[in-house]
C-alpha cells in the first residue's frame, strides 16, 4: 500500500461517506495495469477514454454505534451542563447538581434516552441558621433529534422522571429531617435549566453541518491517484438518507443510504464542479444491500500483458507440424478486440484473429471470430490447416482472458483497506459479497472500457466516538 492510501485513510476513517469512497477508489486502484514493452509496436497507448455518462452507485451502510461511546461521550458534555449551582434568592435556596457515574443511552427512532445518576446537594439559608441536605437520584432524560436537509442538527430535551435513590434530609444536631417534598418543588424548577442547557451543550461541542462541510470539500475536490493508477478519481453525491435509529442490546443501529457518482478522469478540472454537501432526508425503510458502479478500462497493454504471459514462447503442435508464439499484442477496432501473433515453426509470418468482445462469469472472450494470415512464405499462404484443428483452437485462446483473478484482486484491495481501518480506530467494516462483475463492455481505440458493478452488504461497527468532536481535515 503506497503513501497515497495512508494519507486517503487518515482523510476518510472519520466518516461513513468516506468509508464509501475508501471502496470505491480501491476498486478504481485495481484497474490500473503497468506499462509493458510490447516487440510488436514500441508506441505506448494512453489510457481508453472513459465514456462520459456517469453512473449512479447507491450505497448503504448498516451501522451500530456502541452504546457505551456515545455515554461516555454525552457524560462529557454533561459534565459542563451540570458544573454550574443553580440559584433562588426568593427562597434563599441554591441547588448544586454534579454526575456520580456514567449514565445509560438508548436510542429508538429518532429519539435518545438517557438515564443519568446525580448528587443533588441543597443549601438554604434560614434565620437559625444555614441547613445543607444531600441526596441522590437517577435523572430520565429524553432528547428528540432533528437534521434539517442543510444538514443543521437540533436536539430538543425533556426531564421525562427522576427517582431518588437516596431521598434528601436535613441534618438537625442528632434528627435527620426528610425534606423530599421541598425538593422535588425545586426540582421541578431546575428542569426546564437542565433541559435548556443541554440542548445549547450539545450545540456547543458538536456541529454535524460545520463537519458534514467540512467532509465534502475533500472529498467532492478531484484527487489524483498514484503514478500506478494515474488519473483523477472525482465524486458527487446526489443525496443522503438516514433510518430511524433501532435499539439492540450493546448498540444503537441505523442506515445510511446515498446516491452518488463517481467518474476516473485523466484532467484534473472538475467536470462535477458541485462541492456543495448534498441535502438530508430521513428515510423510514433503507434496503439492506450495495450496488458500487463505475466504468473501468481494460487498457490493451494490460490485455496484452495477460496474453504475453500466457502464450509467449509457447508452442503447439498437432501431428507433424508445431507453431510457436515468438510474439504478440492485443489492439482493437471499433467493436471488435484483436490479437496480432508473430509466430515460427510449420508457420512463420503473423497470424491476425479479431472477435467481439463479451464477458460472463469471470471469462472474457470474443465471439465471432475472425483470422488473417500473412507471410512472405508462398507454401504458407496456401496452408489452410493453420485455420482449423487443434493449433487453431489453442491460438483462439488468445483472445479468452480470465479475469477472476482482476476482480479476487479488487476484493483483496478493499480487505486491506478496511483492515488498516480497524487497526487505526475502533471501526471493523465488514463486507459480504453478493457479487462483482463486469458489463456494458465497450471497444475503444485505446483499450475495451466496461461498467464495473460489485453488490454487497456493508455493516460497520464503531466502538468509538471520541472523533466526534474534532474532526480535522
Amino acid at each position: 500500500m503506497t503513501l497515497n492510501h495512508f494519507k486517503w485513510f487518515s482523510i476518510l476513517r472519520v466518516h461513513p461517506i468516506g468509508w464509501c469512497l475508501i471502496l470505491l477508489y480501491s476498486i478504481v486502484s485495481c484497474t490500473s495495469t503497468e506499462v509493458i514493452t510490447k516487440e510488436i509496436s514500441s508506441t505506448h497507448m494512453p489510457k481508453p477514454e472513459l465514456p462520459k455518462e456517469i453512473p449512479t452507485s447507491e450505497i448503504t451502510l448498516t451501522y451500530e454505534i456502541s452504546k457505551w461511546a456515545m455515554s461516555k461521550y454525552l457524560d462529557e458534555v454533561l459534565d459542563s451542563i451540570f458544573a454550574e449551582t443553580f440559584s433562588f434568592p426568593d427562597q434563599n435556596v441554591e441547588v448544586h447538581i454534579s454526575r456520580m457515574k456514567n449514565g445509560s443511552v438508548e436510542v429508538l427512532g429518532q429519539r435518545v434516552l438517557t438515564t443519568i445518576p446525580i448528587y443533588v446537594d441543597i443549601d438554604k439559608s434560614t434565620f437559625v441558621g444555614n441547613l445543607s441536605a444531600y441526596g441522590e437520584m437517577e435523572l430520565k432524560i429524553v432528547s428528540d433529534i432533528d437534521i434539517a436537509t442543510d444538514w443543521q442538527m437540533t436536539t430538543f430535551t425533556e426531564v421525562i422522571d427522576y427517582q431518588w435513590t437516596v431521598s434528601p434530609k436535613v441534618k438537625l444536631g442528632i434528627i435527620d429531617l426528610p425534606i423530599q417534598t421541598i425538593t422535588d418543588n425545586l426540582l421541578d424548577k431546575v428542569k426546564p435549566i437542565i433541559e435548556k442547557n443541554i440542548d445549547e451543550g450539545i450545540k456547543e461541542n458538536y456541529s454535524l453541518k460545520e463537519n458534514i462541510s467540512s467532509l465534502g470539500e475533500v472529498l467532492f475536490t478531484p484527487y489524483q491517484l498514484d503514478s500506478t493508477a494515474g488519473g483523477w478519481i472525482k465524486m458527487k453525491a446526489d443525496s443522503v438518507h438516514m433510518s430511524p435509529w433501532e435499539n439492540k442490546e450493546n448498540y444503537s443501529q441505523g442506515k445510511i443510504y446515498t446516491k452518488m457518482t463517481m467518474m476516473m478522469d485523466s484532467n484534473p478540472a472538475d467536470t462535477l464542479s458541485d462541492k456543495r454537501i448534498p441535502p438530508f432526508s430521513w428515510k423510514e425503510s433503507i434496503n439492506d444491500n450495495s450496488t458500487f458502479r463505475l466504468w473501468a478500462d481494460l487498457s490493451y497493454d494490460y490485455l496484452t500483458k495477460i496474453v504475453q504471459s500466457n502464450f509467449l514462447g509457447q508452442t503447439f503442435k498437432n501431428g507433424s507440424r508445431e507453431v510457436k508464439v515468438e510474439d504478440v499484442i492485443i489492439t482493437g477496432d471499433q467493436d471488435q478486440i484483436i490479437v496480432q501473433a508473430r509466430t515460427s515453426g510449420s508457420f512463420n509470418g503473423t497470424i491476425t484473429i479479431s472477435g467481439q468482445p463479451v464477458y460472463k462469469d469471470g471469462i472474457l472472450r470474443a465471439t465471432n471470430i475472425l483470422w488473417d494470415v500473412k507471410t512472405n512464405n508462398l507454401l504458407h499462404k496456401a496452408a489452410t490447416w493453420i485455420k482449423k484443428g487443434f493449433i487453431h483452437d489453442q491460438l483462439n485462446n488468445m483472445l479468452v482472458f480470465d479475469l477472476e483473478s482482476y476482480l479476487e484482486r479488487t476484493k483483496g484491495e478493499i480487505y486491506n483497506y478496511l483492515s488498516d481501518l480497524k487497526r487505526s480506530s475502533d471501526i471493523d467494516v465488514t463486507i459480504d459479497w453478493h457479487n462483482i462483475g463486469l458489463s456494458d463492455i465497450r471497444t475503444e481505440k485505446e483499450g475495451l472500457v466496461t461498467m464495473m458493478q460489485a453488490d454487497m452488504t456493508i455493516h460497520v461497527i464503531v466502538d468509538d466516538i471520541n472523533f466526534i468532536k474534532s474532526l480535522q481535515y
